[in-house]
């Protein structure tokens, strides 16, 4: 049976998260550090794991969730690096909502907007705490981390406590190195001494979760109770029905180099979710189940996705920091 599904549903828009254990898990260390009231920490993993939809999606409802209360929750979805401090405050303003993030004024006119913005965000949400989190923070430069020093002490000084969140994708020992190579150790103290790894798929238990969420914990439109394998014509529990196959297909894909230097096979989120996306769509047409589910035709479905290239540039991207890098 062909099913007609609208170019707006999530899956063919690309519009959509599914929740993982590693989100889970990012949740958990992010919230240990609130608690703790840690000045910052470091989230790390390869492109392409998921961290970003994580943040974007999730992340503030759970933490919500687990102090009771709305926690003042600042991000910034960077996209370059700022040369001047106005600029770089500016950034700061538009991720907090400020109307007014545009306008000209002096770099330490915008630093006291910055400044008042994280007050207001803490009073609001009746703590003393207040959290700014920085996507794709590997390209952060020195100035940089000195303006948010400052902006930091100041917030400090002023009674709330700035927990600063980094999430990028170099590995811990790569940030320390750059930050010790350009005399910034206080930098590394203050940013970077708690550090956790964003984790991918790594077992067939959690290929059958993340599964599991696209067959139930997914529906679309809102409050139409239907899911989003429903919608492309799937019975309950057929699309989980693939959990073994599809690890024991992707786990082919994986370079001996790669499990070497891991120790486990993770799958990237992002090549998960187009797999996925393509067996849905193809079952949608009416393709043949038993066919669309061999393992030959799971293959051709995942080499699609480009995996075994960035497979391949991650392991060599490994290999090459492999005689100056300490383990994590």
């Amino acid at each position: 049976m062909v099913m007609k599904v609208p170019p707006q549903h999530p899956i063919l828009s690309k519009q959509y998260a599914i929740f993982t254990p590693a989100i889970d898990q990012l949740a958990e260390v992010i919230g240990d550090w609130i608690e703790e009231q840690a000045t910052g920490g470091y989230i790390w993993g390869p492109s392409r794991y998921g961290k970003s939809r994580a943040v974007q999606y999730f992340l503030s409802e759970i933490l919500s969730e687990r102090f009771g209360k709305k926690i003042p929750l600042v991000i910034i979805n960077r996209t370059m690096a700022h040369n001047s401090a106005g600029a770089f405050f500016s950034d700061v303003l538009r991720a907090a909502g400020q109307k007014y993030w545009g306008s000209r004024q002096t770099p330490r006119k915008k630093e006291q907007m910055a400044i008042n913005c994280f007050l207001a965000l803490a009073k609001g949400g009746g703590s003393n705490t207040a959290i700014l989190l920085i996507d794709e923070a590997q390209t952060m430069t020195d100035k940089e981390l000195i303006w948010l020093t400052g902006l930091q002490n100041e917030i400090e000084n002023a009674g709330v406590m700035l927990t600063v969140i980094q999430i990028g994708s170099h590995q811990l020992d790569y940030v320390h190195s750059i930050q010790a190579l350009t005399g910034n150790a206080h930098v590394s103290a203050r940013f970077f001494v708690r550090s956790a790894q964003f984790h991918g798929i790594s077992s067939i238990e959690q290929v059958k979760y993340v599964l599991i969420g696209y067959e139930n914990d997914s529906e679309w439109p809102a409050n139409s109770r239907t899911s989003f394998t429903e919608a492309f014509g799937m019975r309950p529990g057929q699309l989980t029905s693939l959990s073994q196959i599809l690890w024991e297909t992707f786990v082919k894909f994986f370079p001996k180099e790669y499990i070497e230097m891991q120790a486990s096979i993770e799958i990237p989120m992002q090549h998960f979710a187009r797999t996925v996306e393509a067996i849905l769509k193809a079952n949608a047409a009416g393709e043949n189940w038993d066919e669309l589910c061999s393992e030959k035709s799971l293959a051709e479905i995942i080499a699609k996705t480009a995996l075994d290239r960035h497979l391949q540039l991650v392991t060599a991207a490994f290999l090459r920091k492999k005689p100056d890098r300490g383990r994590v």
